[in-house]
């Protein structure tokens, strides 16, 4: 049994804290995932009712985002978005740092529900956005793991080479950063890519390092695939004894887990030996067998393979009757299989829909679908940019110096810093050029100072002519060098055309004695004023 999954239990019976219990239960469920399926599933059901009879709502919707990624591997695809979207609902609305990491992994257990879904865009999209979070919080072991979720991706779109550059990269993070042996999940990844590449002799040495590690840590399901792959590689290389035993092995210890289909698939790859070994009837015994616990493990979509072997094997036997079924089968399993394929598709682009509200403990979420949130975005734009420049408008602007302002009274050391800006005889641009051109120089303004910006303040249309630009704690040396720029760039901005366009500007200082909205737009449209008293196309500060 591994040592770290010992001590949590440990810790587990002995914790009389409620709290702390559910906290290690999910920290067990995490650990247990790759060694037993069925184990780490209880710890975090048990997590979870514990946490509701506390009322430890984050409690809960953490065993939910644990339980969603279980019902990924289960292959309750449908069962893992609900409960996934459930525990997004809630991390949503928090804001710090810690919720945004569970977001991330929020993002990635959907990522990989939509990837066994076979839709590979919702996919990818749902693991950039994880892979984006864990990389701006520094999060090495996380990102490395998105890196191999996305090569899972490309892996099961038949994009082998491309899989190959994500697993690679992301056993470099590990070996760099965390475990110079790297990690046997995704050292199994790169075997079995190699092996899709009919790569042999570079996959056997990585194959065979990825099941040493998983013996010495219970990775038994690893494990097992390992076994699997190494067989596909001794059948390739016709060393067909070696590979029968690595076959047998590997579905001695996947029947342990929840993990079916490599099982099936061992079965075909036996009765393909026999079958070449011109062992015929241990060839059609495999085959047989692989489809019945096809059946048995509802993957009827993997007897193709087997149908289509037994239809050759028949053939060859003259039994024409016989083969002729056995070739009218395989052809119904292939139509079969490409309209599942096809319905997956179709229901991974309307789960959304499918889930309108969600029943959870006795409270009652909404799930939005995509559309939905597209036009919501939309709207949140439409009613806060203004039309002309792209920037924001007035009321966006008074709605955030009046949530900065708030935040200096409640904490007074905080310092920001408002500088509005006026165009130098702009009327005159409009009665000479035309109002075209005057909306062309707005425009060409706008985006010069939010160019200058980017990240660093809010830039508005506060109306007509003028600009309000918020440097939210900035220190007073880079809002002066910030605000000189602008004028700079705009003086250049529109020379080619014949004429100069300049600004005037103040900058007004918001902390604990000035932190009334009026108070701050006053101060600032009375230094731009003065600025404009000195002959303009300057930026005085307070």
């Amino acid at each position: 049994m591994n040592q770290k999954v010992i001590g949590i239990k440990r810790k587990i019976h002995m914790e009389s804290d409620i709290s702390q219990k559910v906290k290690l239960l999910i920290q067990l469920s995490n650990e247990l995932y790759y060694i037993d399926v069925n184990e780490a599933e209880m710890s975090a059901r048990r997590a979870m009712e514990l946490a509701q009879q506390i009322r430890d709502l984050e409690g809960v919707y953490e065993s939910k985002i644990t339980l969603g990624h279980l019902e990924v591997v289960n292959n309750h695809f449908k069962e893992a978005i609900t409960l996934l979207k459930s525990a997004l609902n809630y991390f949503e609305r928090m804001e710090d740092g810690d919720s945004e990491l569970k977001r991330a992994d929020i993002y990635s257990g959907l990522g990989k529900a939509y990837c066994e879904m076979s839709n590979y865009i919702k996919a990818h999209e749902y693991l950039k956005q994880s892979l984006n979070i864990y990389r701006k919080c520094n999060e090495i072991d996380k990102e490395a793991t998105l890196l191999n979720n996305i090569g899972m991706v490309y892996k099961k779109n038949d994009k082998a080479a491309e899989a190959l550059a994500y697993f690679s990269k992301s056993n470099e993070m590990i070996i760099k950063h965390i475990d110079s042996r790297g990690c046997p999940i995704i050292l199994f990844n790169i075997g079995a890519s190699l092996n899709l590449l009919e790569k042999y002799s570079e996959a056997e040495p990585i194959l065979r390092k990825s099941y040493e590690l998983s013996s010495s840590q219970d990775y038994l399901l690893n494990k097992s695939l390992c076994l699997s792959e190494i067989g596909v590689i001794h059948k390739a290389h016709r060393k067909y004894e070696d590979a029968i035993e690595c076959f047998k092995l590997s579905n001695l210890h996947l029947l342990k887990t929840t993990h079916r289909e490599t099982v099936i698939k061992n079965h075909q790859y036996m009765g393909m030996i026999f079958q070449k070994s011109n062992k015929i009837e241990r060839a059609i015994k495999y085959f047989d067998d692989s489809i019945q616990l096809a059946a048995n493990y509802h993957h009827s979509e993997l007897a193709e393979v087997s149908y289509k072997h037994l239809s050759e094997i028949h053939e060859q036997l003259g039994h024409y009757k016989l083969a002729y079924q056995y070739h009218q089968k395989f052809h119904e399993i292939k139509i079969e299989n490409l309209m599942r394929q096809n319905e997956v598709k179709i229901q991974s682009l309307v789960i959304d829909s499918q889930i309108d509200k969600l029943k959870q403990q006795n409270e009652i979420y909404v799930i939005r679908n995509i559309e939905l949130k597209k036009k919501n975005n939309l709207l949140k734009v439409l009613s806060t940019t203004d039309e002309l420049t792209g920037a924001y408008n007035r009321r966006h602007i008074i709605e955030k110096l009046g949530y900065l302002t708030q935040g200096i009274r409640n904490n007074p050391e905080t310092v920001h810093h408002l500088l509005m800006i006026d165009v130098d005889e702009f009327k005159y641009i409009n009665d000479t050029y035309g109002h075209a051109v005057g909306d062309y120089v707005l425009k060409a303004i706008s985006q010069v100072i939010r160019e200058i910006i980017g990240d660093g303040g809010i830039v508005a249309r506060y109306g007509g002519d003028e600009f309000l630009v918020i440097f939210e704690n900035a220190r007073p040396d880079y809002v002066l060098e910030t605000s000189l720029l602008i004028r700079q760039r705009i003086a250049l901005l529109l020379c080619d055309r014949g004429y100069t366009v300049t600004i005037s500007g103040g900058v007004a200082v918001m902390d604990k004695d000035h932190c009334q909205v009026d108070e701050i737009l006053t101060a600032a449209d009375d230094l731009l004023y003065v600025a404009k008293e000195n002959n303009k196309d300057q930026i005085c500060l307070a």
